[in-house]
């Protein structure tokens, strides 16, 4: 994993001390994206980052979870609230938030997201 949150897997190595590492995203979105790494007194250092990925990172994707699962989280406090408003909310937030672009990519589909909406409720009145 790099600095930026964005994991590879081995592609080759060690040859020469160093290993080649490849996106572990490299088939299903087809990122080109490289590593070089070197083992150095026992500790691996990133030695090269080739290409750049095409897809967005951990990062964003935690990020987009979080924003999910506090929208829920609300949605299972205010039952009366509904979905169809929680879900405009979130939306709303994720476009204010600078996350637009990988929203699209990493948010969990309507269906999905009225689904954990349901169950977290039911969890909530079973609780009470």
């Amino acid at each position: 994993m790099d600095s930026n949150q964005y994991e590879y897997k081995l592609k080759r190595g060690p040859v020469n001390g160093r290993n080649s590492w490849e996106c572990r995203k490299k088939d299903a979105e087809h990122c080109k994206a490289v590593a070089t790494t070197i083992l150095l007194d026992g500790v691996e250092y990133i030695e090269k980052l080739k290409g750049e990925h095409v897809h967005s990172s951990q990062i964003l994707h935690k990020r987009i979870e979080k924003v999910q699962r506090a929208a829920i989280e609300n949605a299972a406090k205010n039952p009366t609230l509904p979905c169809r408003a929680v879900l405009a909310d979130l939306s709303n937030t994720l476009q204010t938030d600078s996350l637009a672009a990988a929203a699209s990519a990493s948010m969990d589909k309507l269906s999905t997201l009225k689904q954990r909406i349901y169950r977290a409720r039911k969890a909530n009145l079973d609780e009470d």
